[in-house]
C-alpha cells in the first residue's frame, strides 16, 4: 500500500509540468514491470511523508521541471539504479519506457552524481537535512535538495538537470544556508577534511569528508570557519523553541535559547499573552504542545475553547502556521524535562547537555503586552500603525540596540529592574562625566563563538574592548557611575537569569582582558588593511612580486596573533622568505642585465624586458621573457626549466630555477603550518575564556543596554520627553493585603508619541486617572490617538523609560490592554464581533485592580441598541473591578442606560472649529510677494528701500536652488506655482505677474517661499 502511495505522489507531482515525459512512464504509468527500489536505500514512511509536504512548496519554474526526476521514497530522492533482471518482462524485453529512461543515464548506475555514496551516507544520518557537500571550490547538492537550492538560494541547476544537481561557490556558502534555514530546512554542511601540505603532485587520492556543521532553524547560524573570517560576524540569540503547557492557573509558556542555554519559563500567562508570543514571531518549529495523559477528553477549558483539546491544538496550527509550521504534541509527567529531552535529541545535543532555568511569573512582573496592544503600539507589523519603537531610538540605531529595547517593551520588567531603568535613564540625563564607549556584542554571539571555539581576533578585539570599558565603569569613583554601573548591573542580572556581583564580573572582565591581550596581536600596523613588510635589499620588480606572494601566504596569519606565542612558526617563515628572495634575485638579475646591456647596445628595447609574475592559482612567482630576446639566450645558457602547476602539470609558458621551486614549496609549507598555530591558538583562546563564560555575557548585556539606554535618552530629551515618576519601588507596589492603595495615574501635557512635541500645532491634553473614565465623542476627535498617547505613557513608564508628556505619574500596572475595533478573522472562522467578544473576555478573565484597560469602540461589530446595551454591560464590570483605564465610544445611547456606575468619571473631547483660510489671509496686514533672482542680497535691498507696498519692514524666506544646469528654469517653475498658491488662499498679492512677464491664473499649487511686508 505504501509503495502504490509513494507512485502516486510522484506522479501528481511532475504531471503538471511534465505530463509527457517517459521517466514518469518508468516510475508511475500502469506498466505490469515496475521496479521495486533496493531496500537499503529507501527512507522511512515519515521521511518521505515529510519531503512531500516540502516539494509542495516549491514553484519555480527552473526547480518545479526537476521534480519530475525524483523519487521521494529513495535516501536521496533520486530514482534507484534500474538493473536488467528488474526491468526486464517474462519474456526477457526491457519495457520502452524504462530502455528510454536508460538511454537518459534516469535510474541507471551511469546516471549517478558523483560521490553518490558519500551523499548516501549523510543523508542517512540526516534523513530531513540539506546536504551541502564541499567539492573543491564549491558546495553542491543532488537529488531533491538540489531541487531546493533552486527554489531557495536562487541559483540555477547544473548540467542537463539529471540527475539534478545545484552547487553554490565556497564564498556564498553562509549566504545560501541562511536561505535554506529562512525557508525552514535544515541544512547538513560537509567539509574536506584538511591534508597534510603537497604541491606540484600529478596524482591525489580520494578526499576525505566530514560532516562540519548541522544547522536548522532552531540554530540557524553557520558557526564553521569562523575563525578564518577577515570579518567578525554579529549573531544575534537564535529564534527559542517554544513549547505551551495549559495548566488550570493558566498557560505557561517555556521558551528554549539553543544559543545562550537557558529556558524560560513564563507561568500564568491567558490565552492571549500565548497569542501575542506566537503572533511576534521569532521561534523555531515545531511549537511543542504538552497534553498529560489524563488530559485526553477531560474537558480542561484552559486546553481549547470547546470541550477537547485537540481542537484548541488544531486551531492554533491553523492560525500561526506560518510561524511555527507544525504542532508536537508530548506527555512526559514532568513537561519541563520532557522537552529540553526532546530538544537536545532534535538537535543532536549530548543528554548532560545543561539548561539554565530561569522562572518569571505575572505574580511578580507585568504580563507580556498583549498582542492587539501591541499591534496598536506598532510593536507588531500594522498598516498605518505608527512604531513605538522608531520614535524611542534616534535613526539609523543598530540593530543591537533595537532588539534590546523591543524586547524591553513587549515583556515589561518587573518593579526592581523598572526602577534601575529609571536610575539610569535620570543619571544619563544629568550626567557630567564622560561615559565609556561599549561595543555593541549581542550576548549569543559570545556564547556560540566561545562554546564553538569559532572566534576570529577581529571578535577578541571587540570583546577586549568591552571588557575595558565595563571594567572602567565598574572602578569609576564619583557619584554618579558607581551608581549607574550598579543599575545596569542589576538589568544584566535580570536578563540573563544570573546573580552576579559587582567584583565577580569585575575579575572576569580582567581575566579575559589579560588573555586577550596576551595572545591576540595589537602591535602589527596593517597599510589599507594589508600587512606590508619592508624590503629594502631587493629591487622594484622582486619586491613588487614578493609582496604579491607575502600577501596571499602571510596575510592569512600575519597580525592576528602576537609572534612571541608562535615564535617558532615565525621564524621558519621568515627563513623561508629570505630563502626565496635570494633564489628569485640569483635568478632574474642575469636575465635583467643580459637585456640592460642588449638595450644599452641598441639591440633591444624596454618591451624586451623580462619579468617576474606571481600566479595567484599555482600560488608561486615564475619566470617570463620576450621570445628570442637577450633575457631567452640567457635563459638557455642558465638551462632554466619550465615548473610543474600545484597539480604536476608543466607549466611550459614559464620559466623557474630548482632551487626557487624548493625555496617556494618551503616557503608555502612553512606559511602553511603557521596558519595552523594562528587558529590553534584562537581557538585555545576561545577555550580559556569558557571559564569566564557567563561573566563575558553579563558584560556583553550591560554593554548593550548601556548603549540602547544611552541612545534613548539623548533622542527623547531632544523631542522633549520627559521622564515620568514611578509610583512604586524596588519590592513592589503597596500590597492591597497591607491596606495599600494603588496610586494614581496622572499625566500632564501628553502629546502622541509619533508627532513633534515642539510644534505649536501638536495637541497637547492632561488627565487623571483613579478609576475608569467613559469617554464620547464624535468620529475624527482623537479619541484614538488618547487611547493610544495614554497607554504609551503608561508602558514606558513602567519600563523606566521617558514618555511624550510634561510631566506624568505612573503607577504599577500588571497588564497593559488596549484593544480597538476588531477585523473579522476568517482563517478562525470568526465574525468582527465574535473576534471582538473573544478579546473583551481576554479583558474580564485577566482585568485586576492594578490592570490598565483601554477599549476604543466596543460594540461597533452589532446593531446600535445591542451594541450599547453590551457596552454598558461590559462598562459595568470593568468598573467593579477597580482598575483604571478609558472607554471610549460614540454610541451615545450607552449614556441613557441606568448603569451602575461607582468608580466611573465621565469625559468628553473638546473640539473647535477650524479657522478659515479666506478669513485668516483678510486678517493679515500687507502684501505678499513672490519671485526669483540669481542675487538675493540686491533683491532684498531693492525691496526694502520702497515706499508704499514694499519698506524696511518686509520680511522673507527664500530657498536655494543652487547654480547648476535647469536651476533659472526650476525657479521660474517654483515662483509661478508659488503665486498660484497664495492666490488660492486668499492672500493679498503685490503682483500676480511671474518672472516671464506672465499672468498666473488662480489654480491649486504647491507651497513655496515668499516674501511678506
Amino acid at each position: 500500500m505504501w509503495a502504490g502511495r509513494a507512485a502516486a505522489l510522484s506522479a501528481r507531482l511532475a504531471r503538471p509540468a511534465f505530463a509527457a515525459l517517459p521517466v514518469l512512464s518508468l516510475r508511475c504509468a500502469a506498466s505490469k514491470t515496475v521496479a521495486t527500489p533496493p531496500v537499503r536505500d529507501r527512507v522511512s514512511k515519515d521521511v518521505a511523508e515529510y519531503w512531500e509536504q516540502v516539494l509542495k512548496t516549491v514553484d519555480k519554474a527552473t526547480a518545479s521541471k526537476l521534480i519530475a526526476h525524483l523519487d521521494v521514497t529513495q535516501v536521496l530522492g533520486l530514482p534507484p539504479p534500474a538493473e536488467a533482471d528488474a526491468t526486464a518482462g517474462s519474456d526477457g524485453e526491457v519495457p520502452a519506457a524504462a530502455a528510454a529512461a536508460r538511454r537518459r543515464g534516469v535510474g541507471s548506475r551511469k546516471g549517478r552524481p558523483p560521490l553518490y555514496s558519500y551523499y548516501v551516507k549523510v543523508k542517512k544520518q540526516h534523513p530531513k537535512a540539506v546536504a551541502l557537500v564541499r567539492v573543491g571550490e564549491f558546495y553542491e547538492a543532488v537529488g531533491i535538495d538540489a531541487v531546493l537550492l533552486v527554489q531557495h538560494a536562487g541559483l540555477n541547476p547544473m548540467g542537463s538537470g539529471v540527475p539534478p544537481r545545484a552547487g553554490c561557490p565556497k564564498q556564498n556558502l553562509r549566504r545560501t544556508v541562511e536561505d535554506l534555514v529562512n525557508a525552514g530546512l535544515s541544512v547538513a554542511v560537509c567539509e574536506e577534511a584538511p591534508e597534510n601540505y603537497s604541491y606540484g603532485l600529478a596524482h591525489k587520492k580520494q578526499k576525505d569528508r566530514y560532516i562540519a556543521q548541522v544547522v536548522t532553524p532552531a540554530s540557524p547560524h553557520l558557526l564553521h570557519g569562523l575563525v578564518d573570517e577577515e570579518t567578525d560576524l554579529l549573531f544575534d540569540a537564535a529564534p527559542p523553541l517554544l513549547a505551551l503547557v495549559p495548566q488550570v492557573g493558566g498557560y505557561t509558556v517555556l521558551e528554549v535559547s539553543v544559543d545562550l542555554g537557558t529556558v524560560t519559563v513564563m507561568e500564568g500567562l491567558t490565552e492571549d499573552a500565548v497569542y501575542a508570543r506566537l503572533h511576534e514571531g521569532g521561534l523555531a518549529p515545531p511549537l511543542f504542545l504538552h497534553v498529560p495523559p489524563t488530559a485526553s477528553g477531560s474537558g480542561d477549558r484552559r486546553l481549547s475553547e470547546g470541550t477537547f483539546e485537540r481542537e484548541w491544538e488544531q486551531r492554533v496550527a491553523a492560525v500561526f502556521r506560518s510561524q511555527v509550521g507544525v504542532v508536537e504534541r508530548y506527555s512526559d509527567p514532568d513537561w519541563l524535562e520532557g522537552l529540553l529531552t526532546r530538544v537536545r535529541s532534535m538537535l543532536g545535543l549530548d543528554a548532560s547537555t545543561h539548561f539554565n532555568v530561569i522562572r518569571a511569573s505575572t505574580r511578580d512582573r507585568p504580563r507580556p503586552l498583549y498582542y492587539c496592544t501591541a499591534l496598536n503600539l506598532g510593536l507588531h507589523k500594522a498598516r498605518g500603525q505608527p512604531c513605538l519603537l522608531d520614535y524611542l531610538l534616534p535613526q539609523g540605531s543598530q540593530l543591537p540596540l533595537r532588539r534590546w529595547m523591543r524586547r524591553l517593551l513587549l515583556l515589561p520588567p518587573g518593579p526592581a529592574t523598572a526602577v534601575a531603568l529609571h536610575r539610569v535613564c535620570e543619571i544619563l540625563a544629568g550626567l557630567s562625566e564622560s561615559l565609556p564607549l561599549f561595543p555593541h556584542v549581542p550576548a549569543a554571539s559570545v556564547v556560540l563563538k566561545l562554546r564553538n571555539r569559532e572566534a576570529n581576533d577581529i571578535f577578541f578585539r571587540e570583546m577586549g574592548e568591552l571588557c575595558a570599558a565595563i571594567q572602567d565603569l565598574l572602578t569609576r569613583s564619583g557619584p554618579q557611575l558607581p551608581q549607574l554601573a550598579d543599575s545596569l548591573l542589576e538589568v544584566a542580572c535580570q536578563e540573563t537569569g544570573v546573580k552576579l556581583g559587582r567584583e565577580r564580573v569585575l575579575a572576569g572582565c580582567r581575566t579575559a582582558l589579560a588573555a586577550i591581550h596576551e595572545v591576540v596581536d595589537h602591535d602589527t600596523q596593517l597599510v589599507a588593511g594589508e600587512w606590508l613588510p619592508a624590503l629594502e635589499a631587493l629591487g622594484e620588480d622582486e619586491r613588487e612580486a614578493m609582496h604579491k606572494l607575502m600577501q596571499s601566504n602571510e596575510g592569512a596569519f600575519r597580525g592576528k596573533v602576537r609572534e612571541s606565542v608562535m615564535q617558532q612558526h615565525c621564524d621558519a617563515v621568515l627563513q623561508a622568505r629570505e630563502w626565496v628572495q635570494r633564489e628569485l634575485q640569483a635568478v632574474f638579475q642575469p636575465l635583467l642585465r643580459a637585456h640592460e646591456q642588449a638595450k644599452a647596445a641598441g639591440r633591444e628595447k624596454a618591451k624586451d624586458r623580462p619579468y617576474i609574475i606571481y600566479d595567484a592559482v599555482n600560488n608561486a612567482l615564475w619566470l617570463r621573457w620576450p621570445k628570442d630576446s637577450a633575457a631567452a639566450a640567457e635563459g638557455k645558457v642558465m638551462d632554466l626549466p619550465h615548473p610543474r602547476d600545484r597539480n604536476g602539470k608543466v607549466e611550459s609558458s614559464c620559466y623557474s630555477s630548482h632551487g626557487l621551486e624548493s625555496a617556494l614549496d618551503d616557503y608555502r609549507r612553512a606559511c602553511d603550518e603557521a596558519g595552523k598555530a594562528v587558529r590553534a591558538q584562537l581557538r585555545k583562546l576561545a577555550g580559556d575564556l569558557q571559564g569566564v563564560q557567563t561573566e563575558l555575557v553579563c558584560a556583553a548585556t550591560m554593554g548593550v543596554a548601556a548603549a540602547a539606554l544611552d541612545a534613548h535618552t539623548r533622542e527623547a530629551l531632544r523631542r522633549g520627553w520627559k521622564l515620568p515618576v514611578q509610583g512604586f519601588t524596588a519590592e513592589g507596589p503597596p500590597s492591597p493585603a497591607a491596606g495599600g492603595e494603588p496610586e494614581g495615574f496622572e499625566i500632564t501635557d501628553m502629546w502622541p508619541y509619533w508627532l513633534d512635541g515642539w510644534d505649536p500645532s501638536s495637541v497637547h491634553n492632561s488627565l487623571s486617572l483613579d478609576g475608569m473614565a467613559l469617554l464620547t465623542g464624535p468620529n475624527m476627535a482623537g479619541k484614538s490617538t488618547i487611547l493610544r498617547s495614554v497607554c504609551a505613557v503608561a508602558l514606558l513608564g513602567a519600563c523606566g523609560l521617558y514618555a511624550p508628556a510634561g510631566s506624568a505619574r505612573v503607577p504599577y500596572f500588571d497588564a497593559f490592554m488596549l484593544r480597538n475595533f476588531s477585523s473579522d478573522s476568517p482563517l478562525e472562522g470568526r465574525s468582527a464581533f465574535a473576534v471582538e467578544m473573544t478579546e473583551m473576555r481576554y479583558v474580564l478573565e485577566d482585568v485586576s485592580q492594578r490592570s490598565l484597560v483601554l477599549v476604543d469602540e466596543l460594540g461597533k461589530g452589532t446593531e446600535v441598541r445591542a451594541g450599547a446595551s453590551l457596552a454598558g454591560a461590559l462598562m459595568e464590570e470593568l468598573d467593579r473591578s477597580g482598575c483604571r483605564g478609558i472607554f471610549a465610544t460614540h454610541l451615545h445611547a450607552l449614556l441613557d442606560l441606568d448603569l451602575e456606575l461607582s468608580n466611573t468619571d465621565f469625559y468628553m473631547m473638546e473640539t473647535a472649529a477650524a479657522e478659515d483660510e479666506q478669513e485668516a489671509a483678510a486678517a493679515l496686514d500687507g502684501y505678499f510677494y513672490a519671485g526669483s533672482t540669481e542675487a538675493i542680497g540686491d533683491r532684498l535691498k531693492s525691496h526694502r528701500q520702497r515706499t508704499g507696498k514694499g519698506g524696511p519692514h518686509m520680511e522673507m524666506a527664500f530657498l536655494s536652488l543652487g547654480s547648476s544646469q535647469g536651476a533659472a528654469s526650476l525657479a521660474r517653475s517654483v515662483e509661478s506655482a508659488v503665486i498660484r498658491e497664495l492666490q488660492r488662499r486668499g492672500f493679498p498679492m503685490l503682483s500676480a505677474t511671474d518672472a516671464r512677464r506672465r499672468h498666473v491664473a488662480r489654480a491649486s499649487g504647491v507651497a513655496a517661499s515668499a516674501g511678506d511686508n
